[in-house]
């Protein structure tokens, strides 16, 4: 769990962030790693109870920034200041959430509260491109390698139908995205944490940055595609050597995390696997391509039916159409 926090923290904090607004403050993981390095954080929750536990442990931990707590529901940021907090957080209750329309009122009302130039962190979302991959993991670990095909199936249709918790297309929050105004960039990547387990294999996180100004001229430069394959590290490594290339993508990367339940559901559906492959893990291979003067990160808003990445490879201060 100190892993699983500390990397929404990380996705809080990659804004430098002055101010924050949580969402959904809950026992304060985030919040007890974030406050120390801000000067305002406000958290809200629907739960009187959690937040007086949590004030008792805000005031027990002399932090120097303005900590507020509030007891309100997702949907009741009506009594908040619009357009001051530098980051905006949504992490972990999505999924608690009683509906789609219900998570795009909640995330129209929290986009009104970030400043310009700040961002919407929207962390820990379950996928429901995924989620039949993620049920599969669960029942085979808890029917057993001598499970049988039969039983495998059967446990995996009671699995979905009784998931009574909100999954999320990345698509959906792409939608919500193109409804607000003056989104300058919208990133969804796979949760981050080296750890493989369905805390972070199955979910994934997206942050939208409020623009903080008049939108730049219109850029002629594209990124360049290339496919996974074998040896395609090397390759794209290359091209990054390249000073003419402003911004690359490694399409299609097979997913280590997800590949093998991914890959057990479409065979239990009787449709026909090329290969599962070994795959590669994101932060991992993130971390092999990283280089002075790129931002490197893993891509995810159309994930492949085994749950494939893409990398993205932007050279800094080159302008890139999206």
């Amino acid at each position: 769990m100190a892993a699983w926090a500390d990397a929404s923290a990380a996705l809080v904090l990659d804004g430098r962030p002055g101010s924050v607004l949580e969402i959904g403050v809950g026992t304060g993981l985030i919040l007890g790693r974030v406050a120390p390095r801000v000067d305002r954080y406000w958290g809200i929750d629907v739960s009187a109870r959690v937040l007086e536990q949590l004030g008792r442990r805000v005031t027990g931990l002399g932090l120097d920034a303005d900590v507020r707590l509030f007891e309100c529901p997702a949907d009741g940021l009506a009594d908040l200041p619009e357009g001051t907090f530098d980051a905006v957080v949504i992490n972990s209750v999505a999924q608690y959430f009683p509906s789609g329309d219900y998570l795009a009122r909640v995330v129209a009302a929290a986009y009104d509260r970030v400043a310009p130039g700040g961002s919407l962190v929207l962390g820990d979302l379950r996928s429901l491109p995924l989620q039949r991959a993620f049920r599969l993991d669960v029942e085979r670990l808890r029917l057993g390698h001598n499970a049988t095909p039969a039983e495998l199936r059967a446990a995996l249709e009671r699995g979905v139908e009784n998931d009574r918790e909100l999954t999320v297309a990345p698509l959906f929050i792409q939608e919500i995205a193109d409804s607000l105004p003056d989104v300058r960039d919208l990133r969804i990547t796979p949760r981050r944490g080296l750890d493989e387990h369905e805390m972070n294999a199955f979910r994934f996180d997206a942050v939208l940055r409020r623009g903080d100004g008049p939108p730049a001229a219109a850029s002629t430069a594209r990124a360049l595609q290339l496919t996974w394959h074998r040896g395609a590290e090397a390759e794209f490594a290359a091209m990054m050597r390249d000073p003419d290339v402003p911004a690359l993508e490694l399409l299609d990367v097979p997913n280590r995390r997800t590949a093998v339940a991914a890959a057990a559901v479409v065979l239990l559906d009787g449709e026909q696997l090329v290969s599962a492959g070994d795959g590669e893990h994101p932060d991992e291979l993130v971390a092999r391509l990283s280089a002075p003067g790129w931002n490197v990160f893993a891509e995810w808003s159309a994930p492949g039916p085994l749950g494939e990445f893409s990398v993205v490879a932007q050279r800094r201060g080159a302008e890139v159409e999206p």
